[in-house]
């Protein structure tokens, strides 16, 4: 299966541009990018079902301090984030990001 789709690949990267018109190739590129787009929700709904089902599995039955955990935990992946960005942050204006502090 995988082999077939990179030797598919590689033979439309070869012969593929001439055989595609500009403008199925616009169409072809979208419907591609939704179908990704899709299957990403897809396996982001499904992950967080699986997680929703591990946590209903405990003795807890969503306590209070679950909700407050949860924040906590919201408010630190929150945290963190600024604490990466802020340490990269030359890097990426030198990389031409466009990030600034306005």
């Amino acid at each position: 299966g995988g082999v077939a789709v990179v030797t598919l690949g590689l033979i439309m990267s070869a012969f593929g541009k001439t055989v595609i018109s500009s403008e199925a190739e616009h169409y072809l590129h979208e419907f591609w990018e939704m179908i990704g787009r899709n299957l990403e929700i897809i396996i982001f709904v499904l992950g967080g079902m699986l997680v929703a089902l591990e946590f209903s599995s405990d003795e807890s039955n969503g306590e209070a301090s679950d909700i407050l955990n949860g924040f906590i935990l919201y408010l630190c992946l929150h945290v963190i984030r600024f604490i990466v960005v802020m340490a990269h942050f030359p890097i990426l204006r030198l990389l031409g990001y466009g990030i600034s502090f306005k």
